[in-house]
């Protein structure tokens, strides 16, 4: 089985070693069997964050208790093993904004693009031109008003179908009705990918892994991240949400304390 979080920062803030214990524990806490498990973190690097070339630069080197990094074959993955054998592959991924303030997340490369600069057609046609999957994912307050339009309009393009998907967030609460994106992409073939996208706060960290989707089968370790972009792009893979996103009330706590500067 494969379970894959679309959507991980790496914050400053973080301790990296229970970072890297608590994606561990929460993804195999998804399975109920003893069936081999590859667990894929895809991140998603705003401007300045440098997590997973810090990694690549430390291969076959412990980075954290008694976790290594191992050689990996494709240049935009990178597989983490603790001394029990357990492993986490990461891929490489930004976060850009675009000019109409969205963000936008380009997995499985990671591009230099400048915040604010190109708008929400152009940075989806650069990230496809490097090789990258282009993810809009949903943020508080970010799909009303003239950025839900732009959503919209963006979704309705033509060319966009089968090069391009929604993002689903772990901090969206449960309890709120889904997003009017989210039956647009689904009427167009546009996947709906779910990631825990942890907040910087330092306490986040244990939420790396809390949200993804699963999928069958098993990663080609020479290729784990083009295998993965082949079949999250294809309307017909069968995959579907793992995890929990958050309660209403954890959710404005939350919010509240980003909102007073806490870094705990």
């Amino acid at each position: 089985m494969i379970l894959v979080d679309t959507h991980i920062h790496a914050h400053p803030c973080f301790d990296i070693g229970n970072f890297l214990d608590a994606a561990r524990i929460r993804m195999n806490a998804e399975i109920a069997s003893a069936d081999p498990l590859d667990r894929v973190l895809c991140l998603t690097e705003a401007h300045g964050q440098r997590f997973f070339r810090t990694m690549l630069a430390q291969r076959e080197q412990t980075v954290a208790g008694t976790w290594r990094v191992r050689e990996s074959p494709e240049p935009v993955s990178i597989r983490i093993e603790n001394e029990a054998g357990h492993s986490l592959w990461f891929v490489a991924g930004r976060q850009i904004v675009a000019s109409e303030r969205l963000e936008l997340l380009c997995l499985g490369h990671d591009a230099d693009l400048p915040d604010r600069v190109h708008s929400l057609c152009e940075l989806t046609e650069r990230i496809l031109a490097e090789g990258g999957l282009p993810v809009l994912p949903w943020g508080f307050g970010k799909w009303t008003g003239g950025r839900g339009r732009a959503v919209k309009n963006h979704l309705e393009r033509e060319a966009v179908s089968g090069a391009f998907c929604l993002g689903d967030n772990g901090n969206r609460p449960s309890l709120w009705p889904e997003p009017a994106a989210f039956g647009i992409a689904r009427a167009r073939n546009i996947p709906v990918l779910p990631g825990s996208d942890p907040l910087p706060l330092a306490s986040a960290c244990e939420d790396a892994g809390r949200y993804g989707l699963r999928m069958d089968g098993r990663l080609p370790p020479e290729s784990p991240w083009a295998h993965l972009r082949a079949r999250l792009v294809r309307p017909d893979t069968s995959c579907a949400p793992y995890g929990r996103r958050e309660s209403l009330l954890r959710f404005f706590w939350n919010q509240t304390r980003l909102r007073l500067g806490s870094s705990v």
